[in-house]
């Protein structure tokens, strides 16, 4: 496991000791309270485990906590997304495409007058 894959668990744990549940009703909770989420589906092998994994429904993380968990959870895109970032102000040139702004890039015509000089 990786570095950041520790760093969420021990955070799940704290989060979990805080609010006295099991860390699977944490990340439970954190899961339903995701944008877009409609439904969860749990598992469990006992009835101690559904148990705990029910007091999700019950369970408010607060505002901190969701941001914690999210930023633990942001994935690390491989390339060539990292190079793809940069692309939009290239190739949108100002525009907004999908309600996502983007500048002129330095590279290109500022203005009309610069453009057809």
């Amino acid at each position: 496991m990786s570095e950041g894959t520790y760093l969420l668990i021990d955070q799940l744990q704290r989060i979990a000791e805080a609010n006295d549940v099991a860390v699977a009703a944490v990340a439970i909770a954190w899961l339903m309270q995701q944008k877009g989420v409609c439904s969860t589906l749990l598992g469990a092998r006992t009835m101690e485990q559904l148990q705990q994994n029910m007091r999700a429904a019950e369970l408010e993380l607060s505002q901190d906590e969701l941001q914690s968990l999210s930023i633990l959870t942001t994935p690390v895109r491989p390339f060539p997304h990292s190079l793809l970032q940069g692309t939009a102000d290239l190739l949108q040139a100002g525009t907004k495409v999908n309600g996502v702004p983007s500048s002129v890039a330095a590279i290109l015509p500022q203005n009309d007058s610069e453009r057809y000089a």
